[in-house]
């Protein structure tokens, strides 16, 4: 993929209109939308305090390139429905799993970001037949080490009533070197979702999941991994390192975008979508094993 065809793709959202759906589950139901044809599904999962929105500059340079991509909502984001007994990494990863039931896909390849990285672990250990492939973009895939007077601290930061603020602020500090046109009209879009009646509780139960039972399946994932990781990530003490060891646990490729924070593939969409679809390509065509 050349520069051209990057920079044609990153047009392209306006006139691209994708089917909204819902995924039924037991308790609750969860909103994906269908982007694009192809023999393989792209299923894009967002992070924390986010919706499937945080894909927008993805989409077209995937469906470009001659796949269909599926991008969801978390229990409790975006237009999914609230209420969830379970909001852990793991209980989304088996959302995603259902869709890949519900779609019939036998050839899907799964994009996650922060924790849809555990996530996207959860369903490669339940369908290794079906994916086929992981771009996992600055991801949690295991609890935070957090000392005693850490998480005291923390919790105390995002309880209410000003927690919904706390995150707001955080929010904006994952963008360092540039943030997108429309970042006041997503960032809107964010503080309604969770302003809605029950919306920061979702959020909040979602923050405070934890990764063990995905973690736990972190050998089984068969599936070759490509890591991507922002070298200014305000959650990473030290980004490099936190790539290096990913690379290792995945047994997979890096590639560090400079500059870019939580959200490289917000911030810096033709650069880390370039190494995206190149990786995938490689995936599918079996030239990256």
């Amino acid at each position: 993929m050349n520069l051209n065809h990057i920079a044609l793709a990153l047009i392209i959202p306006a006139f691209l209109v994708g089917q909204a759906s819902m995924l039924e589950r037991p308790t609750g139901k969860i909103a994906y939308t269908l982007h694009g044809e192809g023999s393989t599904l792209v299923i894009a999962i967002p992070g924390i305090g986010e919706n499937q929105d945080q894909y927008r500059f993805m989409i077209p340079l995937l469906v470009s390139a001659g796949y269909q991509v599926a991008t969801v909502d978390l229990r409790g984001h975006g237009e999914s429905s609230l209420n969830w007994p379970d909001y852990s990494s793991a209980a989304n990863g088996e959302d995603i799993v259902a869709l890949i039931d519900e779609l019939g896909a036998e050839a899907v390849v799964l994009v996650g970001n922060s924790i849809g990285g555990a996530a996207s672990v959860w369903v490669a250990a339940e369908r290794p037949d079906a994916v086929k492939g992981i771009v996992m973009i600055n991801p949690f895939v295991e609890d935070a080490k957090l000392k005693w007077y850490e998480k005291t601290l923390y919790r105390a930061a995002f309880a209410r009533p000003w927690g919904k603020g706390t995150w707001m602020k955080f929010y904006e500090k994952n963008y360092p070197t540039r943030r997108p046109d429309d970042f006041d009209e997503h960032l809107a879009t964010l503080d309604a979702m969770l302003s809605r009646p029950g919306g920061y509780g979702a959020f909040n139960q979602t923050l405070w999941s934890s990764h063990a039972r995905a973690a736990t399946r972190i050998d089984e994932v068969k599936a070759p991994v490509k890591v991507i990781i922002g070298s200014r990530d305000p959650d990473f003490k030290n980004p490099e390192a936190e790539m290096n060891k990913l690379k290792e646990m995945f047994k997979g490729d890096g590639s560090m975008i400079e500059g870019a924070g939580h959200y490289p593939h917000v911030e810096f969409p033709s650069q880390t979508g370039e190494i995206m679809v190149k990786y995938i390509n490689g995936v599918m065509d079996g030239t990256k094993s």
